[in-house]
């Protein structure tokens, strides 16, 4: 078994969302989809028993020559929303775009702001402990008199 891509698990999603019944006991021959997402038998496998992980599907009982599970609305409602290849598209976005505020965040921090950032860890122990006896409550209502 190779590795296992979004656009295989799409085809099998978008395939089953378009030929079977949501919300109903489907069953066939898993051939079909074999054929269509071109895949063996044990990604198909996989990709069934992930999809009955994350809701898409319940009941599944696979087979060689048989397959019947029950497809739920939360299958068409990913694919709807463009898919597994989608939301690795949105992942990979938002992985480069935290790369990019990295790279802006450091080009803008200089060796000024490492020994103030320094000093304020240093010095941050003993402010807190004077600010908390300046501070400290006159009346604690845990303790009685």
């Amino acid at each position: 078994m190779g590795v296992i891509t979004s656009l295989q698990k799409d085809i099998i999603l978008s395939y089953l969302c378009d030929n079977c019944t949501l919300e109903s006991h489907n069953q066939g021959n898993p051939n079909v989809i074999l054929t269509k997402a071109n895949i063996t038998f044990e990604s198909l496998k996989a990709i069934l028993y992930y999809f009955e992980r994350i809701g898409l599907l319940s009941d599944l009982n696979l087979k060689y020559n048989f397959i019947s599970f029950v497809l739920h609305i939360e299958a068409n409602d990913l694919k709807m929303k463009g898919g597994f290849a989608f939301q690795e598209q949105i992942l990979e976005n938002n992985l480069q775009k935290l790369k990019l505020e990295l790279e802006n965040l450091k080009s803008n921090f200089n060796q000024n702001n490492l020994s103030l950032l320094i000093r304020f860890q240093a010095s941050f122990p003993q402010s807190y402990q004077q600010y908390h006896s300046l501070v400290q409550p006159k009346f604690n209502p845990l303790i009685r008199i």
